[in-house]
């Protein structure tokens, strides 16, 4: 199977029928029908084919100019011509024979260091043995445990292919044993930032760069694809470390951690694919793994650091508060608007920046769709996976800075917000309150929660996040799902009040009346609830009359007197 020819990536017409297509396929009945999104049996499998797609695009037809760039997003080039231009790498995309193999290392072979696994196991989110052995597999079972014999599960090449470019996609830190296995070249678990637009075609193509961005001087092709010669990089006693300097830039998408080889196989008789139940005579039910790989970290321990750092991946934002970029992951509770700043627009304060492929487009001043992505990992294991799209309000001509003033403080006078209703539910719970003379408040808590005593009102969301308690988990949610579609209204009215030149105050006064309506609503829904013997209603009233002095002082936070 070739990955460049063959018919593999599952895609849904404008008019609901579904199709599986070759990459150079994606302009195919653009004008009558065009494809509209990847249709993929999985999410994560849907993350990691846009990515695919982009990273070969952005491989063999990057736009030489912006002009290009604009023009074929509203006029691609016919699926003949996607071909003529893609099939210079094909030979690099076998997933299978003798050669070179995509994304794998031909040589590997069965041997003491050299395991064998069910193709299940390729599933970031499956349980390994060691999960199993430690009955931690709680919410995705080993088939095994529901009376399917491992052995006989098979997947069709098409969703074995996919699986593979996911695991090295997103590949967190493996066991193993050893120096075990190693993450992905952003990390294990990434967050993915990609541009949507109302065709695949316009969503790949709005997040393909500039041929000026991957500039770099002539490299072997195993610069970019290493699969064509992995002994290169990967050193079986000691894990190898490249770097950025040493790779072709565009290796950024085609990176390989993980040391894997398919073993594929055919029969006279079709075997039905776990994941998505297609019928096929060619199957995959094992594949052959072994310790390190490539890594694209220097260092060991704490004081590893990323090798890989330019270009950074274009589809993800970086935190740059040390002294090397480091790629975001999803944030415990998903991706909501309370990221716009570090996401969509620069965060001055936490020095985050967002994906190259966003803040290139962002000039454009076109209102788009954002699509957040990722997994949240912890340690080895996928807790959970996470995507959501949110709107971009792209800003009025010449009044970015301005526009983007008003969007910083707004986001953060909701996370005050949050931050108090979580310290006065905290305080609800388990504080003790003692009240002075002059009506001042002096609270305590136990010291189980040092982190809320010793935390301002703006941290305790991020606390409560990471704290995983299920009750304070729900209320700050609550908070941010509620006052989501109001921040976006917002939004769209002070980009209104800007373009007129009308005073945004009366705009901005709104604002905190909602969110400060949002949070009391919430508290009085969480804090009382319960019997009267568990609940101390002078607790309850002294913790919520504190929370209201703090958002009746929240005027300061989106610059208003």
């Amino acid at each position: 199977m070739n990955l460049i020819e063959n018919e593999w990536i599952p895609v849904r017409r404008r008019s609901g029928k579904v199709a599986r297509i070759a990459p150079w396929q994606l302009t195919e009945g653009f004008a009558e029908d065009p494809f509209v999104r990847l249709a993929a049996p999985r999410p994560d499998f849907n993350g990691a084919l846009v990515q695919f797609l982009i990273g070969l695009l952005q491989t063999a037809v990057p736009p030489p100019n912006g002009q290009v760039r604009r023009a074929w997003r509203r006029s691609p080039p016919s699926a003949e011509e996607l071909r003529a231009r893609l099939e210079s790498l094909a030979r690099f995309f076998d997933l299978d024979g003798s050669g070179a193999r995509f994304l794998q290392e031909s040589a590997l072979a069965p041997e003491k260091k050299v395991s064998e696994h069910p193709i299940t196991y390729l599933l970031i989110d499956a349980p390994t043995d060691n999960t199993i052995l430690q009955n931690r597999d709680h919410f995705v079972k080993a088939p095994g445990k529901r009376g399917v014999d491992v052995e006989q599960i098979a997947c069709c090449p098409a969703c074995a292919a996919t699986a593979l470019y996911t695991m090295q996609t997103f590949a967190p830190q493996g066991g193993g044993g050893g120096g075990g296995k190693f993450t992905s070249l952003r990390g294990g678990g990434p967050l993915s930032t990609v541009l949507l637009g109302d065709t695949l075609w316009e969503t790949v193509w709005l997040n393909v760069l500039e041929a000026r961005e991957f500039e770099a001087r002539k490299r072997a092709p195993e610069y970019s694809f290493p699969w064509l010669a992995p002994e290169k990089f990967i050193k079986a006693k000691k894990g190898r470390a490249v770097t950025s300097e040493e790779m072709a830039p565009i290796h950024v998408y085609w990176g390989m951690p993980r040391r894997v080889l398919l073993q594929v196989e055919s029969s006279e008789f079709p075997k039905t694919c776990w994941i998505c139940g297609a019928e096929s005579p060619i199957y995959v039910r094992k594949f052959l793994d072994a310790t390190l790989g490539i890594s694209y970290y220097l260092g060991d321990g704490n004081n590893k650091k990323p090798s890989w750092i330019h270009p950074l991946h274009p589809l993800s934002p970086y935190d740059t508060t040390k002294d090397y970029p480091s790629a975001a992951h999803p944030p415990p509770g998903g991706i909501t608007y309370r990221h716009w700043l570090g996401v969509i627009y620069a965060d001055g304060d936490s020095r985050r920046q967002p994906a190259t492929s966003v803040s290139r487009f962002l000039s454009h001043h076109d209102d788009l769709r954002l699509w957040a992505y990722g997994y949240e990992m912890v340690s080895m294991n996928a807790r959970r996976w996470h995507e959501s799209v949110m709107p971009i309000l792209a800003a009025p001509d010449g009044l970015e800075e301005t526009y983007g003033y008003h969007t910083s403080n707004v986001i953060r006078a909701a996370q005050h917000a949050s931050g108090a209703l979580v310290l006065a539910l905290v305080r609800s719970a388990y504080g003790k309150a003692e009240v002075d003379p002059r009506g001042g408040i002096k609270w305590g808590v136990p010291k189980r929660l040092g982190a809320f005593r010793k935390s301002g009102i703006e941290d305790c969301d991020d606390i409560a996040a990471r704290a995983e308690n299920a009750w304070l988990e729900q209320a700050r949610l609550s908070f941010w799902q509620a006052t989501e579609p109001i921040f976006f209204t917002i939004l769209g009215q002070l980009r209104g009040l800007l373009q007129e030149g009308i005073d945004a105050a009366a705009c901005l006064r709104g604002w905190l009346r909602a969110i400060e309506d949002v949070a009391t609503q919430i508290y009085d829904d969480l804090a009382e609830a319960g019997s009267v013997e568990v609940v101390d209603p002078r607790r309850v009233a002294l913790a919520r009359q504190e929370m209201r002095r703090a958002l009746s002082g929240l005027s300061k936070r989106v610059g208003l007197p």
